[in-house]
């Protein structure tokens, strides 16, 4: 179980609450330190990047603290002792050795979070400051901290969460101060003892951020309730699979009482337990569940079964694009009236919160216009034509590296991205767009020639996605573009995905990350889990993205 703990301390004798109320977008930087107790090994890396992909999503910018793993300090400590020899330890080396733990957990989390197609970067603590401070490391806790909270330079870590798309993660050791840092006495907090405790909270003022502290059941605080949420997956291909992984690693928040599968043996013979697969999904969704996971693809039977577990008073979470494009609306209606819950974030953009960042802008004033790279295969199919190659060979290549599917006509055609910008455009300008309302062309007018002369004239082809007001009506389109190199929509790489949200009252919002594959649709998906959960146990919270207008809906 995770606690998270707003900061309410006395920083250097001068006391102040921490706000926790919601960010505005001028101020959303938020300083999350993880604690030890929440990283006791590898193994807790994804429940890490789950909470940290929670208040990503959620529009936060975030810079994450990190302890060694585990007992990573106290070996590290144990180590120093066994080669003094019984010596009196020299701390600036016992300093720089703990402080070695601490970076190696900050890097494997960045390597967890770029799996969950999180985009993070590692803050080099050699480079965290800007000149060496005194007094030296073993001065006084008060000391150490006050003069690295000098040194540090918070204009480079404030470039670090730039270079990224509006929303970033940036993940910072605790010691904030790598081996030569530590060497000259110029780490924040760190001396032979370890990191100081208080360090994130410090960083935090440096910042004028908010600070939080994540930990594992921090003074019987349990934010998931009692009983593990009974979990039905229809599908475990690709990314009904990584839910399942996800899931397994929560025993203590989640059941998974049955999976939907075409064919069990493959399953079995990975180690799914075979009582739990079943080839009919209408006989899955007889077993007594609270959650249904829907990761079948296609419309049918997948939107009768999402209609089904609803009416049923079942909270489904699906991926589905092409059912939630064409009756996303409706299934909301009918979740409402049944009183269940349906998310949907996976359906859009991977682990890129596209959905959520649309919700609040909409919220927040008028969207003028959406423009974006949705489809994956198509960006890393255009880049290898550009390079010269022919285009079955560029979608066999797509499909070996996982980017493409056995049949990648959808995405070719630009019907795959046509159903992503009918979602985010119901939740950006509350109206429903007919699959025919949305003018569509794909690939085939691009062929290796054409793209190979867009790249020497500085330019990228790209199949964009743009939806815009033209007075009051809307104007949809999917069509390949040649963009200027420098646009940022030019920049999407192989399965990425990048959006810009062009708003009335203020500058565009961009974000980027990948959009496609196992891992950060998993991510998705389970984020929109573990809020059913949350909502389950702490009471209702806002719908995501629930236009207004009627449509037809499944079987009416």
């Amino acid at each position: 179980m995770i606690a998270a703990i707003t900061a309410k301390a006395t920083i250097a004798g001068a006391a102040s609450a921490m706000a926790t109320a919601a960010p505005s977008a001028e101020d959303s930087l938020l300083v999350l330190e993880l604690d030890g107790s929440l990283l006791a090994g590898e193994e807790d890396l994804p429940l890490a990047v789950h909470e940290i992909y929670r208040r990503y999503r959620a529009g936060r910018r975030i810079v994450a603290v990190v302890p060694a793993l585990g007992r990573g300090t106290e070996r590290l400590r144990e180590q120093a002792r066994r080669v003094s020899g019984g010596a009196e330890l020299a701390p600036h080396a016992v300093a720089a050795l703990l402080a070695t733990g601490e970076a190696a957990a900050a890097a494997l989390l960045v390597l967890a979070l770029d799996r969950a197609g999180v985009p993070a970067a590692l803050f080099d603590p050699r480079r965290a400051r800007s000149r060496t401070c005194d007094p030296p490391l073993d001065a006084g806790l008060g000391g150490a901290i006050d003069a690295g909270l000098r040194g540090l330079d918070a204009g480079r870590l404030r470039a670090c969460l730039a270079r990224q798309a509006r929303q970033a993660v940036v993940v910072v050791p605790r010691c904030l101060g790598g081996e030569g840092a530590a060497a000259a006495g110029g780490g924040l907090g760190i001396s032979s003892r370890g990191a100081s405790p208080l360090a994130a909270l410090h960083l935090a003022r440096r910042l004028g951020a908010e600070h939080r502290r994540l930990a594992r059941d921090v003074d019987g605080i349990d934010e998931h309730g009692p009983a593990p949420l009974r979990v039905v997956l229809l599908g475990l291909g690709t990314v009904g699979g990584g839910v399942y992984r996800h899931l397994l690693a929560q025993l203590d928040r989640f059941a998974v009482v049955g999976a939907a599968v075409r064919d069990p043996e493959p399953h079995i013979r990975a180690g799914v337990p075979a009582t739990l697969l079943e080839r009919d999904p209408w006989r899955l969704l007889e077993r007594p569940c609270d959650l249904v996971v829907e990761a079948l693809g296609g419309t049918d039977p997948a939107a009768r079964l999402i209609a089904a577990a609803l009416a049923a008073g079942r909270d489904v979470v699906s991926a589905n694009k092409e059912v939630i494009a064409g009756e996303g609306e409706w299934l909301l209606r009918h979740a409402a009236a049944h009183g269940a819950e349906l998310r949907f974030s996976a359906a859009v953009g991977g682990s890129v919160p596209m959905l959520e960042a649309v919700t609040r802008a909409a919220a927040a004033g008028e969207i003028r216009a959406l423009r974006g790279v949705l489809n994956g295969t198509s960006n890393f199919v255009l880049d290898r034509l550009a390079a010269g190659s022919e285009l079955a060979a560029a979608v066999r290549l797509a499909q070996e590296k996982g980017f493409a599917e056995a049949d990648p006509a959808r995405d070719l055609d630009g019907r795959d991205a046509a159903c992503k910008l009918r979602i985010l455009a119901r939740a950006a300008f509350g109206v429903e767009l007919a699959a025919g309302a949305v003018v569509r062309r794909g690939l085939e007018s691009v062929d290796g020639a054409v793209a190979a002369a867009a790249r020497a004239r500085g330019q990228a082809i790209r199949l964009l996605a743009e939806c815009r007001r033209e007075g009051a009506a809307l104007r949809a389109e999917v069509r390949p573009v040649a963009l200027p190199a420098r646009d940022f929509l030019a920049g999407a790489r192989g399965e990425e995905n990048r959006c810009v949200i062009e708003r009335a009252g203020g500058p565009p919002l961009r974000l980027a990350g990948r959009g496609a594959g196992r891992w950060p649709t998993a991510e998705a998906a389970i984020a929109d889990v573990l809020d059913v959960m949350r909502l389950r146990h702490r009471g209702p919270t806002v719908r995501l993205a629930a236009a207004p207008r009627g449509a037809a809906g499944v079987g009416a």
